[in-house]
């Protein structure tokens, strides 16, 4: 089981990244099933929501004030195995959860966009 905190910023076109705790780009984050990750951006309040049914995640929703990190939840979801015939993407695909980011800055402006979380193991 592995931690995982995401911190969102904005370079200097003006888009959102997403970076680990190490560094590397975050915007497809790989995980596996029972490591936590959270999230955290001073550029103001932050909501998370998964998209669609599913959720990798118990609540699927998480929100922090600008600054502060949200909960970490546990990734719960297990990897789906794939069937003969499938590719390694069509596999990935199928353990992708689409997250929606919103940031609501203090000048009332709002942030949005759309990354990943992949399943691993």
């Amino acid at each position: 089981m592995a931690n995982h905190k995401i911190t969102i910023a904005v370079d200097a076109a003006g888009s959102l990244t997403y970076t680990d705790g190490g560094g590397a780009d975050a915007k497809k984050k790989h995980v596996d099933q029972n490591d936590r990750v959270k999230w955290t951006t001073t550029l103001g309040n932050l909501a998370i929501l998964f998209k669609g049914a599913a959720s990798p995640t118990p609540e699927g929703a998480y929100a922090a004030e600008a600054g502060a990190d949200t909960d970490d939840p546990k990734i719960d979801k297990p990897k789906k195995a794939g069937v003969p015939g499938e590719t390694p993407a069509q596999i990935e695909k199928k353990n992708t959860y689409t997250y929606f980011v919103a940031i609501a800055k203090a000048d009332g402006t709002v942030l949005s966009q759309d990354p990943d979380i992949i399943i691993d193991n």
